[in-house]
């Protein structure tokens, strides 16, 4: 509540939409495994790690609030609206993976929100984004330098043919480690 942002440059993004700031705080507000708990008639973000939890409450409290979820949707308080997303896939954080991402349905788009260590999103990216990646390279060595961790976000819309054949894949990937998990085949 006595929370003060003296970068106006942000504020000013967030009141005309710009439609980047619009889709980070979206990623922030959903890309996680946050719970939420109704306590003393304010909802109360219960997080795995302290770092999940800041940065759903950094998304609210810059109008972008987690509200809740089910198995197969979550909720949101945007600053103009509320919205409710279809959930379609979450891939969660592992060490291998070095990021989570989750695939929504938000109106007649299916799109990718993924978060995670900067060497994992930068080999994903378009190569057509190559020098927003040099100006974001010069940032990122400057955190490192001055001791601070990072984070890269980032989404893409999705036609339906592209999901439809990469959930395929994922599914005969689900079933080949069911069956193996099964039969009890080991390596040699």
């Amino acid at each position: 509540d006595d929370f003060e942002w003296y970068d106006q440059k942000l504020m000013e993004a967030i009141k005309r939409n710009d439609p980047d700031v619009y889709e980070f705080f979206t990623l922030l507000s959903i890309c996680h495994t946050v719970m939420t708990e109704v306590k003393d008639g304010k909802i109360v973000y219960q997080a795995q790690s302290p770092d999940e939890n800041a940065l759903v409450s950094a998304s609210r409290t810059f109008g972008f609030a987690y509200l809740g979820r089910t198995q197969s949707s979550i909720t949101v308080r945007l600053p103009a609206r509320e919205e409710t997303y279809e959930i379609l896939h979450i891939l969660d954080f592992d060490n291998d993976r070095k990021r989570m991402s989750v695939i929504i349905k938000r109106a007649d788009k299916i799109i990718l929100y993924c978060k995670g260590a900067d060497s994992k999103i930068k080999e994903r990216l378009d190569p057509s984004e190559k020098n927003i990646m040099t100006e974001t390279d010069e940032h990122l060595n400057k955190f490192a330098t001055d001791g601070l961790r990072t984070l890269c976000l980032a989404y893409k819309e999705l036609n339906q043919s592209e999901y439809a054949r990469w959930a395929e894949k994922l599914a005969k990937a689900k079933y080949v480690i069911q069956h193996f998990k099964l039969t009890g085949f080991s390596r040699l």
